[in-house]
């Protein structure tokens, strides 16, 4: 998942290159796929709901049908069904029409961070990306390459979205672009965005990149801002706010304009997630309806101009809010969650994308890819203390470590509280009168046992998130360090990608075919097996003759 995962294709055509790159990647993209149209199919069963989709459908495939080639192909590729897949790429738009039609829940959503610096006497044209997301989203998402006819693109893909583009990309073009979400108030029935950004990431220039942001072949349904830079052009980069009306496009340019000979000596643009133009002033509801936002605009303001690539590296893996950092982590108040950052280094022609740590981290793996020729390798970044001993990250210990709060004599501030409802929900009210109150994996079990794919790590977090909302003061989920549990979705990211299949044991093939002392294959289906060692301790299953009441149930 993330950046852990790289599927790849080659085709003569949009579709036949979908259609591999949809086997390749079915995973992700079924499951993005399952999340964003679960919530959506009671509206789109009404005659509204499915009138909204067709209309919605029938204007995106006139208007880029050779996107629409690709989704087709990766539905039939990732064995989905078309329909479903196409619904899930257009489920911002859908989502919007269902809550006008009294639906709730059905919201589908990304917030990200960018920061341009331009400096000709420091040497620097380079921006900075935050990838913000849900922690599902880390097996729901990865990395496209793709190749149709010799014009290639690199793309960071999420699941729902079926196509990439809306997320971050470069192509050989020598374009690239990243993307921040915005959120208008009122959509029309237009071209939608993952549709719109994926048909942006093939632009050819930054000219022809704005003028198919601002409607060259059609008007947008919605909202989204583009960030975009081109190994041609390094003195100028685009910052490209666009809503279901109007379209602003603001150039920042290294090079003065010849009236004036005294240009600054940084030029910088930033945004997160919040309309800066005046021409959409209000467009979003105001600022005040994004307390993340405010705060990553507030501090990224703060920040001194960078004149290094390293320096933005530093605002990008900031985290001084400790509330609303702009490198974000799933905690209270904030629940979202860097997957990636991504350093987009025009001037040395080549792009760094870290994972969910952040750049500054002390010892990072990275991915680098060289903006020229697209060729991309894995990199390994170190850094060591000025005594030259190495973090504890070099060494691969992590320091000892007291809690951050004082120590105190009052019994109920210093009790802990190990709490689990396997049926539903725990008491958040309950669990705020201890000191400490931590959540075991069990909980919501019913209910996480039951749901494609299993969200357990999701709802623990929803659990805690309510407990610290009712005044706890700290909030723990327990997670266990030496099984694989895969109903935690970043757990289950790990164990699908082949990159970490050396972390996992197998079980001893001289062994077959007397068999195991536990099962490799499920008990209702012989066919479904692993080659990872797993116990059936407390583990869900399909219910069977033999064991109609198993420890959480589940469907298939």
């Amino acid at each position: 998942g993330n950046i852990n995962f790289i599927a790849e294709c080659h085709g003569v055509s949009e579709r036949s290159c979908g259609l591999e790159l949809g086997k390749a990647a079915a995973q992700p993209l079924a499951a993005g796929i399952l999340k964003a149209t679960r919530s959506l199919k009671p509206f789109l069963s009404t005659p509204a709901g499915a009138a909204v989709f067709n209309d919605l459908w029938r204007l995106n495939k006139a208007a880029l049908p050779d996107v629409a080639d690709e989704i087709e192909g990766v539905a039939e590729g990732a064995g989905v069904d078309v329909r479903e897949a196409v619904a899930s790429s257009l489920a911002t738009e859908l989502s919007y029409f269902a809550r006008q039609s009294g639906f709730v829940n059905v919201s589908v959503g990304k917030s990200c961070s960018d920061y341009h610096s331009l400096s000709q006497p420091h040497r620097l044209s380079a921006w900075v990306h935050n990838e913000d997301a849900g922690p599902a989203d880390v097996s729901e998402s990865f990395l496209a390459r793709m190749n149709v006819s010799g014009v290639e693109r690199i793309s960071f893909v999420y699941g729902h979205d079926v196509v990439g583009g809306w997320a971050w990309s470069v192509n050989s073009h020598g374009l690239a672009q990243s993307v921040n979400a915005l959120f208008p108030t009122i959509m029309t029935l237009g071209i939608g965005t993952a549709w719109l950004a994926r048909h942006v990431a093939a632009a050819t220039s930054l000219d022809d990149a704005a003028r198919r942001a601002c409607g060259g072949t059609g008007r947008a349904a919605g909202g989204q801002h583009f960030n975009i830079g081109a190994i041609a052009e390094p003195d100028r980069h685009l910052m490209i706010e666009v809503d279901g009306a109007q379209c602003d496009v603001k150039s920042l340019r290294s090079a003065p304009p010849a009236a004036d000979p005294r240009p600054p000596d940084v030029v910088v643009g930033f945004h997160a997630n919040l309309y800066e133009s005046d021409k959409f002033a209000g467009a979003d509801g105001g600022a005040s309806r994004y307390p993340s936002s405010q705060h990553r605009m507030a501090r990224m303001a703060a920040l001194p101009p960078p004149t290094s690539t390293h320096a933005l590296e530093a605002i990008i893996s900031d985290a001084a809010d400790s509330q609303y950092p702009i490198h974000r982590s799933p905690r209270w108040p904030d629940l979202a969650l860097t997957l990636n950052s991504v350093l987009f280094d025009v001037t040395a022609q080549s792009i760094l994308v870290w994972g969910t740590d952040a750049p500054t981290s002390a010892t990072q793996p990275t991915l680098h890819i060289d903006w020229h020729s697209l060729e991309l390798t894995n990199v390994t970044r170190t850094s060591s203390h000025s005594d030259g001993r190495g973090s504890h990250n070099d060494r691969g210990i992590l320091p000892p470590t007291n809690p951050s709060w004082p120590p105190t004599y009052s019994m109920a501030e210093s009790t802990i509280s190990m709490q689990c409802n396997s049926s539903g929900w725990s008491s958040a009210e309950r669990g705020a009168a201890f000191g400490i109150v931590s959540y075991d994996w069990s909980n919501a079990k019913a209910q996480w046992a039951a749901s494609k794919p299993m969200d357990c790590e999701e709802r623990l977090l929803e659990q805690a998130a309510a407990t610290k909302a009712h005044g706890a003061k700290h909030v723990f989920v327990y997670r266990n360090i030496v099984k694989a549990l895969p109903w935690f979705s970043s757990v289950r990211a790990k164990l699908l990608d082949p990159q970490y299949a050396q972390w996992f044991l197998r079980f001893d093939a001289s062994k077959l075919p007397s068999g195991y002392h536990v099962p490799q294959c499920a008990a209702e289906d012989a066919t479904k097996c692993s080659p990872f060692y797993h116990d059936q301790e407390q583990t869900p299953a399909v219910p069977t003759a033999a064991s109609p009441h198993p420890d959480g149930a589940c469907t298939d």
